[in-house]
C-alpha cells in the first residue's frame, strides 16, 4: 500500500478507534463472495467480465453493493478524515432524517456549480437509490452491448467508460433523472478540502485524488498516437487546426506536472498529489486494493 494511501487508511482507524464505529477492509476475494447476495443476478456475472483494465469500474461496483448489502458509510481510500465528530454527525443525522443516499461533491470554491461524485456516499441498509444505479449499471451494460467493448480495451475508453457507465457521471446523471421520489442529501460546500481544488480552511475531509484506477501514461500516449494518425490523414487546413490542439495538450500536459509540485495551500492538512498504485480500485494490480466502510448503524450517538 502506496505511504500516502496507508496515512489516509489510518487516518480512518483513528477515527473509528475514537468513536466507536466499525472500521472494515474490504479485498476483491470478499466482494466476489458477496455479489451473490444483493438480489441482482446479473450484477456478479458482469462484475466477473471485467479485465483489469477496468478496475476502476470493478471498485465502483464493489462499494454500491457492500453500501446495499449493510448500509453505512463509503470513502475512497485516499480520503483523510480531518474532523470526525463532525463527519459522523453529519451523515448520521442524514440518514436518521430518512436520506436515502447522502452523496459527496467536489466544490471549486464557494458559490461554484456542485459536482456530486461517488468517491464519498452514504446510505442506510438496502437503500432505493442504490438498489436503482446498480440495476442501472445492468440495464445499460444490455443495452449499450458494453460486453462487446471489453476485449483489448484501451486505458482513454477505459477511463470514459469508467465514468460514464458506473462513475460520477453515472451518479449525476441518477441524480439529475428525477425518475423516482429519492432524498438526496449532498455534503455541504467546504465539506471536502481537495488538493486539485480549493482548499476550505473548515474542511471535515481531505480528498487527495490520485485517480489512478487508469494508467496515465497509456492514455497520454493514446492522445499523441490517436492526433498523430488523424494529422497524417488529414489535408491542410485541418493539419493547421489538428497542429493547434496538439499544441493545447502539450501546455495542459506541462501545466498538469507543474501542478502536483505546487506547495500545500497554509492551513490545508492533506498529503500533496501522488500517482501509481490504485487506493480505490478493487482486485488485480501490484498493491493490495481495498476501500473504506463504516457501519453507522453500530454508532453510538454523538454528543457535542
Amino acid at each position: 500500500m502506496p505511504p500516502d494511501i496507508r496515512s489516509s487508511v489510518e487516518s480512518w482507524r483513528a477515527a473509528t478507534d475514537a468513536t466507536g464505529h466499525e472500521h472494515r477492509l474490504w479485498d476483491d476475494a470478499s466482494i466476489r463472495a458477496l455479489l451473490a447476495d444483493v438480489g441482482i443476478p446479473a450484477i456478479r456475472g458482469i462484475y466477473e467480465r471485467l479485465p483489469e483494465a477496468l478496475r476502476g469500474i470493478r471498485a465502483d461496483i464493489a462499494r454500491l453493493v457492500v453500501l446495499f448489502r449493510f448500509g453505512g458509510l463509503y470513502a475512497d481510500a485516499d480520503t483523510r478524515v480531518l474532523n470526525p465528530p463532525a463527519l459522523f454527525e453529519h451523515f448520521a443525522s442524514a440518514l436518521r432524517d430518512g436520506a436515502d443516499a447522502v452523496v459527496g461533491t467536489a466544490d471549486l470554491h464557494v458559490g461554484a456549480i456542485r459536482r456530486p461524485s461517488n468517491f464519498l456516499l452514504a446510505c442506510p441498509h438496502r437503500s432505493r437509490f442504490v438498489r436503482a444505479y446498480l440495476e442501472s449499471i445492468v440495464r445499460d451494460f444490455y443495452r449499450l452491448r458494453i460486453g462487446d467493448r471489453l476485449a483489448g480495451i484501451g486505458p482513454l475508453d477505459a477511463r470514459r467508460l469508467t465514468k460514464s457507465w458506473t462513475g460520477p457521471r453515472k451518479l449525476r446523471a441518477l441524480l439529475r433523472s428525477g425518475g423516482e421520489p429519492w432524498t438526496i442529501r449532498l455534503t455541504p460546500v467546504g465539506f471536502v478540502a481537495s488538493a486539485r481544488q480549493t482548499c476550505f480552511a473548515d474542511a471535515v475531509l481531505a480528498h487527495d485524488y490520485r485517480g489512478d484506477w487508469y494508467d496515465k501514461s497509456k492514455a497520454w500516449t493514446a492522445v499523441r498516437d490517436r492526433a498523430l494518425h488523424a494529422l497524417l490523414d488529414a489535408p491542410l487546413d485541418r493539419c493547421i487546426v489538428l497542429l493547434v490542439a496538439l499544441a493545447l495538450l502539450v501546455v495542459l500536459a506541462i501545466a498538469q506536472g507543474g501542478s502536483q509540485g505546487r506547495a500545500t495551500p497554509q492551513g490545508a492538512t492533506h498529503s500533496s498529489l501522488a500517482t501509481g498504485g490504485g487506493p480505490h480500485a478493487v482486485g488485480g494490480g501490484p498493491e493490495p486494493r481495498s476501500f473504506i466502510l463504516i457501519e453507522l448503524a453500530s454508532a453510538p450517538p454523538i454528543v457535542r
